[in-house]
């Protein structure tokens, strides 16, 4: 007699994917990519978690605007144990760590980690890393039963399997899944006869379709049971069960010749979701490109002592949508800009201000100061590059995962 295992291996690719498509029109996209890797055993009658990890990039790209953005504030909700570290920045970049501008800080109360970018060119990008290791099982649940547990060496059997996959995240994952059989005149324990092991009888599934292919050596389970097709979805603490059935002729002689647990092939499990896996999550992002600002001043016709002083902000970006949040304008009576001339000094925070589109501008109340002469006018804007898809920042979340068990 025979007991057969499949011992589980939950692998991935590490390498940094193509920045994701959605991100293709957006100006500053900013990208964030994890890629699990976990491990996960069962022998046929349940499952045992080893331990899994995840790797993350935070990619913040000027998607070829043709211009510069500078003062990049990038604010970072993320869970307790996760490190992120600077992973590519160009060489005319300062990249770091710090304390943010009050008004920064003031958006973004949830924040507990905060990065500077002092410019991004054109077509470049400034990319962090981060690592999170998890403890218990990983969120997502996959187990293999199998009846019997036990076949006879030397006699064609057949061996039932039910494939189980369980969404416990809080968010529907998309889904699909490709496993293979040993292949023929291999050493894994099986006769070297064609076709032996191969599915047999007639698969089923309660999410999604499922099929062989045409030689009976992989099972296809996905959108509609044809690779590489489209995905199923499972639905938050969702559940995907499948059913099929292997048939083979086992040979103890290629693995020492005694009772042995052998593979019932590799199990590929491939997950997606716009959303990551840790929980991180990126607030609201702070940055600047092009634009301008002119202080402008009045005489009064009638009293030559009153004076109105304006300011008037242009978003000269090609690209990007601003949003005006600070307005700062004074007099003083020389060409430094202190002290102020008593009475002209306004400032105004305009968090709520209309968008300003890419050539507009925005002029501010004249106000009223008394001055015998003539003063210098000075003029301060606080603006920020809007959250906007097409026209500003916009953040992308993905995890991704191959998950092969053999």
């Amino acid at each position: 007699m025979k007991k057969l295992l499949v011992a589980m291996l939950l692998l991935v690719l590490l390498t940094l994917q193509a920045p994701d498509l959605r991100a293709a029109e957006t100006p500053l996209p900013i990208i964030v990519n994890e890629y699990v890797n976990a491990t996960i055993s069962t022998e046929g009658f349940g499952y045992l978690c080893g331990p899994w990890n995840v790797t993350g990039y935070i990619i913040v790209k000027n998607n070829n605007t043709g211009e510069t953005v500078s003062d990049i504030w990038i604010p970072i909700n993320k869970p307790s144990g996760l490190t992120i570290s600077l992973h590519y920045a160009p060489s005319y970049a300062t990249v770091s760590r710090g304390s943010p501008p009050s008004y920064v800080q003031a958006d973004n109360s949830g924040a507990n980690e905060f990065w500077h970018i002092t410019q991004l060119r054109s077509g470049d990008n400034v990319t962090l890393k981060y690592a999170y290791t998890g403890s218990g099982c990983a969120p997502i649940l996959v187990e293999e039963r199998y009846d019997p547990l036990k076949i006879v060496d030397g006699v064609s059997s057949t061996v039932n399997v039910k494939l189980n996959i369980t969404n416990n995240f809080a968010f529907a994952v998309n889904v699909k899944v490709r496993k293979v059989l040993p292949a023929d005149n291999g050493k894994e324990g099986w006769s070297n006869i064609t076709g032996n092991p191969r599915f047999s009888g007639t698969p089923s599934t309660n999410v999604g379709g499922i099929s062989y292919s045409s030689d009976y050596k992989e099972l296809y389970w996905t959108d509609s049971g044809s690779w590489p097709d489209g995905w199923f979805t499972l639905a938050a603490g969702g559940h995907g069960n499948s059913t099929f059935s292997i048939t083979g002729t086992p040979d103890l002689s290629e693995v020492g010749g005694e009772t042995r647990k052998i593979t019932l092939g590799t199990v590929y499990i491939y997950l997606k979701a716009e959303r990551t896996f840790t929980g991180l999550t990126i607030g609201k992002v702070f940055a600047v490109g092009d634009a301008s600002v002119e202080a402008k001043k009045e005489q009064d016709t009638t009293n030559p002592n009153q004076w109105k002083e304006t300011l008037v902000f242009y978003d000269t970006s090609a690209k990007f949508k601003y949003d005006l949040f600070n307005t700062t304008v004074w007099a003083t009576e020389g060409n430094t800009p202190s002290p102020a001339i008593l009475g002209s000094f306004n400032s105004t925070q305009r968090f709520n201000i209309t968008q300003l589109s890419p050539g507009g501008s925005f002029s501010s109340v004249p106000s009223t100061f008394t001055y015998n002469g003539i003063p210098k006018i000075w003029a301060l804007a606080k603006f920020r590059i809007t959250n906007d898809q097409l026209n500003g920042w916009w953040n992308y979340n993905n995890f991704t995962s191959v998950w092969p068990n053999g």
